[in-house]
């Protein structure tokens, strides 16, 4: 996936924005509704068995790349969690970009860590699983004020592939700080969960 993208590096003459897609600090928080059904495939059956429950919680992205090269490193930890039941994900990796005037693309690969974990008064049960992972994205400038950043992660988790897309609504209050507000969707074998994120970004 990288090699390729670093194929049509040399192809594009555009100049970037003055501000950058890949250096930025966002945060805020996140929720999702959980059932019994979005966990089977991460703790079982005997112990995923609940009403569905309402998960808060909070997330932390970060980027940074230098304006020499196309490349960028980036950290993306979030968690959410209820009176029996957390749910954390965590992310790290390196990839390369390509601006086409005002958008951009991008492909990254990196290693992501699930841990899922469920305490009751009956059994603790819990998930903890990690592998490598592959990522690409697309960052539009839609409007001067508004960009929008879908992506695809794809993760092997014990002998399974997780897939993970996010859509992120980004509101631009000049070229430093956004309010975003994103949607995630998130599948692992025939479990799969939707959570809601709403933060601030700023971008250097």
């Amino acid at each position: 996936m990288l090699a390729a993208l670093a194929l049509v590096l040399p192809l594009a003459a555009n100049a970037a924005p003055s501000y950058s897609h890949y250096t930025y600090v966002a945060g805020g928080m996140q929720f999702a509704d959980i059932d019994s059904d979005d966990l089977t495939q991460y703790i079982g059956a005997p112990y995923s068995n609940m009403d569905t429950e309402q998960l808060y919680g909070v997330y932390f992205n970060a980027s940074f790349s230098t304006a020499r090269i196309p490349v960028f490193f980036k950290a993306e930890l979030s968690g959410m969690y209820s009176s029996e039941l957390e749910i954390e994900n965590t992310f790290g990796g390196i990839g390369l970009y390509q601006y086409f005037g005002n958008h951009s693309v991008y492909g990254a690969v990196g290693y992501n860590k699930v841990e899922v974990s469920r305490e009751t008064d009956q059994f603790v049960r819990e998930f903890n699983e990690g592998g490598a992972s592959g990522e690409v994205g697309v960052n539009l400038q839609v409007l001067p004020f508004y960009k929008l950043v879908p992506r695809a992660r794809f993760t092997r988790l014990a002998g399974e592939i997780m897939d993970d897309y996010q859509l992120s609504n980004q509101i631009m209050f000049g070229p430093v700080l956004a309010v975003e507000l994103n949607i995630g969707h998130n599948k692992f074998q025939d479990t799969s969960q939707t959570s809601y994120q709403a933060g601030i970004r700023f971008s250097f």
